[in-house]
C-alpha cells in the first residue's frame, strides 16, 4: 500500500475517487501542501503548480495496482518524461494546524510541455478544488 496526496478529482466523493479509490476505502485525512491551483481550459480537473500557497487536499492509501491505474489516468509515464501531463513529486503535507504529516507523492502539472502550459486557465483562488467545483454549480 502507498499513501498519496490528492487535491482534485480523486478527492473523496469526486468522480475519479469513485472510479479509482472508493473500493479500497482509501481516504485517511484532510491535508495541505504548498502550491498554486489552476483550472484548465476545456477540462474538468485542476492543475497543481509549484508555489507557496496552502492547497487543500487529502491523504489516501491505495494499493500498488490502484496507484498504477492512477498514474495512467494522470498521464504519468515516468520521472522526467516529456509527455507527462502530470509529474509525480514527493512533498511535505501538513494538517490544519501546520503540523507535518509526512512526505507524500503528489501529481504536479507538467508545464515544461508547451501543450499543457497552453491549457492553464484561471487561478483557483480559494485553493480548494472541492470548494471551487461547488461554487461553479
Amino acid at each position: 500500500m502507498s499513501q498519496i496526496f490528492v487535491y482534485g478529482t480523486l478527492l473523496k466523493g469526486m468522480y475519479n475517487y469513485e472510479i479509482y479509490c472508493s473500493e479500497e476505502n482509501s481516504y485517511r485525512r484532510k491535508a495541505y501542501v504548498d502550491g498554486l491551483l489552476y483550472s484548465l481550459k476545456g477540462k474538468r480537473y485542476p492543475a497543481l503548480l509549484a508555489g507557496e500557497e496552502r492547497i487543500a487536499g487529502e491523504i489516501h492509501e491505495v494499493s500498488e495496482e490502484a496507484l498504477k491505474r492512477i498514474d495512467e489516468m494522470e498521464n504519468y509515464f515516468g520521472e522526467g518524461h516529456p509527455d507527462n501531463e502530470y509529474d509525480k513529486k514527493i512533498v511535505t503535507a501538513h494538517d490544519e494546524e501546520g503540523n507535518v504529516l509526512g512526505e507524500f507523492p503528489v501529481y504536479f502539472y507538467n508545464i515544461r510541455n508547451e501543450k499543457n502550459k497552453a491549457l492553464l486557465d484561471q487561478k483557483i483562488t480559494c485553493n480548494d478544488y472541492r470548494e471551487y467545483v461547488e461554487r461553479q454549480s
